[in-house]
């Protein structure tokens, strides 16, 4: 399909086209390049199209893309954005990764539910701290989690049966307030055993927060016996661990991890003594263990030297840190743009996190200043994540991209799901092994567009959702039909040439198989247009 804009004279027009193009000149390459703009913000922001309201209340003057992006950063299709970008650069939907079980309290919830639940918690906290115009500083120390059902009842948390699905809620173990850093499911992401002494939950901190990932090197210590001696003797490791040793100390306090097989074990056994912690409510905190940084030879809790007083110091410590707000704009920066982080460039990612504290550190507003920088519009096409493609893909089809397992798994949502591999294929990151995103066009990424495009046109037709006004045949309400689904789905003026092949590609299937899978082929034509794949 061709998706150049121009127009003729025989393009037949909606009524609505005809007045716009008489007062604004509608059909130029000034009204395409605002469209295609306010295509590549709304995606960025929401992972959908702009509305045909919208995309008319641009061309008629009526709005401008910044009141549409303002207005789109407080929609909840935007909070879905924040999880996701959130999720990639934390690693923290690890639903291939062994989960506490649904035994016990929470016998009767399928595995991908509860696997789910337990994966969105400091997702959920996030997301509840930028859609409500907090402070996004809280994100590192609020003394509150979010918590659905199943969360309550595996961490033992206050949950109002009457109220939302998702409700903040404080903890009641002793846990400093420190955000999302003391939430059970970074705990159990960022595992700690006797030799890693919260060294990962302190290294993912680093390279999130303050865009300042230690480089361990090649160098390595195969002798378990040295290991000790060695980063605080060895040269060739002081240099990380003076910096990683007192903020992994902060952690203490924290559980090395649960595992599914202690929950199992647990539970089955009645919840003896000695095993309660691992029995629902699972405890990961207890602050009784803050004596292992004095068993395990670390220093104190500190932040570049100076010392806080615990896991709650250290995240007031490094919201307030400089390097925190560029870092932030950094990340955000990289989601929108499809880049990776040490890509992005300095100068922009500093002016960007000048604004950013200057805004009270609103995500929203960061969000927006970066979509709607000239130098951002001006990038070449981005593929679309697959988060982004499912909600794009159901709200242009109704088709919701799940698997209905047969193992009892239950029922799995593929983009942001990493049990079939789905998300991965499209580019997309599994959260434990594949941790980068891969933005360009790839084969796998192709074939699995291609199905979902596929499987959500069939649901289009079969449903009568698409086309508006039924399996229409004769061409002229073909044509119409076409050209508001180009306006609508793509946010193109299509012209006479697009529409012609259009049509004929139509009259080919419809001549050889009839009307519903003529219009199913049309259809997955247009989803899998360069309009829809990418922005």
């Amino acid at each position: 399909m061709t998706t150049h804009p121009s127009t003729h004279p025989t393009f037949r027009a909606p009524p609505w086209v005809v007045v716009c193009l008489a007062l604004v000149g509608c059909g130029g390459q000034r009204d395409q390049a605002m469209l295609d703009d306010a295509v590549r913000v709304s995606v960025a922001l929401r992972g959908l199209h702009p509305s045909d309201t919208e995309q008319r209340a641009l061309l008629e003057g009526r709005a401008t893309l910044e009141s549409l992006a303002r207005g789109w950063v407080r929609e909840p299709a935007f909070g879905a954005t924040v999880r996701d970008l959130h999720a990639e650069q934390l690693w923290l939907r690890t639903d291939s990764q062994q989960h506490p079980p649904p035994i016990g309290p929470l016998a009767g919830v399928s595995r991908a539910d509860l696997t789910t639940s337990l994966d969105e918690e400091p997702l959920r906290l996030v997301e509840a701290i930028v859609m409500s115009g907090r402070p996004y500083t809280e994100v590192l120390t609020a003394a509150t989690t979010m918590a659905d059902a199943n969360v309550a009842l595996a961490y033992g948390l206050p949950f109002d049966p009457a109220g939302p699905a998702w409700q903040e809620v404080a903890w009641g173990d002793g846990r400093p307030a420190a955000g999302l850093l003391s939430t059970s499911a970074y705990l159990q992401r960022y595992q700690s055993g006797e030799q890693n002494r919260h060294r990962s939950r302190a290294s993912r901190l680093l390279g999130a927060f303050t865009c300042d990932p230690l480089d361990a090197g090649a160098g390595g210590i195969l002798e378990p016996t040295t290991f000790q001696d060695a980063v605080r003797d060895d040269p060739a490791c002081t240099s990380c661990h003076d910096v990683l040793d007192p903020v992994a100390s902060a952690f203490a306090g924290a559980r090395r991890f649960v595992a599914m097989g202690e929950v199992y074990v647990a539970e089955q056994a009645g919840c003896p003594s000695g095993l309660e912690d691992n029995c629902y409510p699972i405890a990961l905190w207890d602050p009784s263990l803050s004596v292992d940084r004095v068993r395990w030879n670390l220093p104190e809790p500190a932040w570049k030297g100076v010392p806080v007083d615990d896991l709650g110091g250290l995240g007031r410590a490094v919201a307030a840190d400089p390097a925190f707000d560029t870092c932030t704009a950094r990340r955000f920066r990289s989601w929108f743009a499809r880049e990776l982080v040490d890509e992005v460039d300095e100068e922009a990612a500093a002016r960007l996190g000048e604004r950013f504290r200057a805004s009270g550190y609103d995500a929203r507003a960061l969000a927006v200043s970066i979509v709607l920088d000239p130098a951002f519009l001006a990038l070449p096409r981005r593929t679309v994540r697959p988060e982004q493609a499912a909600r794009l893909v159901e709200d242009l089809t109704g088709y919701r991209w799940t698997l209905q397992t047969g193992d009892g798994y239950g029922s799995v949502a593929l983009a942001t799901s990493d049990e079939y591999g789905l998300r991965a294929l499209m580019g997309g990151i599994d959260g434990w092994n594949s941790l980068v995103p891969d933005a360009d066009p790839s084969p796998t990424a192709e074939l699995s567009w291609r199905w979902l495009a596929s499987e959500a046109a069939a649901h289009a037709v079969d449903t009568g959702r698409e086309p508006r006004g039924g399996l229409v045949v004769d061409p002229r309400r073909v044509r119409d039909a076409l050209e508001e689904l180009h306006f609508r789905w793509l946010g193109e003026l299509a012209d006479r040439d697009t529409l012609d092949a259009d049509l004929a590609l139509f009259e080919g299937v419809r001549d050889r198989a009839g009307a519903r899978d003529a219009w199913v082929v049309v259809l997955t034509a247009l989803l899998t247009d360069d309009r829809v794949v990418g922005y």
